[in-house]
């Protein structure tokens, strides 16, 4: 069974306390042409969504989970 390792959910977590500075955060984002700080913010934030997304991916099902599927219900 695969699983995230220490190091990988370290990272993850990590990634969740990205500095969002409020002059981009609630910069203009409907610009035609964004910021170079808008563009660094907007890569990083999806690359850390993509790696989380990857590390929580990789975690092992639950029992509860397993049972689920093999009755055919769906997860709440």
């Amino acid at each position: 069974m695969k699983t995230a390792s220490d190091v990988e959910i370290t990272v993850a977590c990590d990634l969740l306390e990205l500095p969002k500075p409020k002059g981009i955060r609630m910069g203009n984002w409907e610009a035609n042409v964004l910021s170079k700080a808008q563009l660094e913010y907007a890569a990083t934030d999806a690359f850390a969504s993509w790696y989380l997304y990857e590390v929580l991916k990789s975690l092992p099902v639950t029992a509860e989970k397993k049972v689920e599927e093999q009755e055919g219900a769906s997860p709440e």
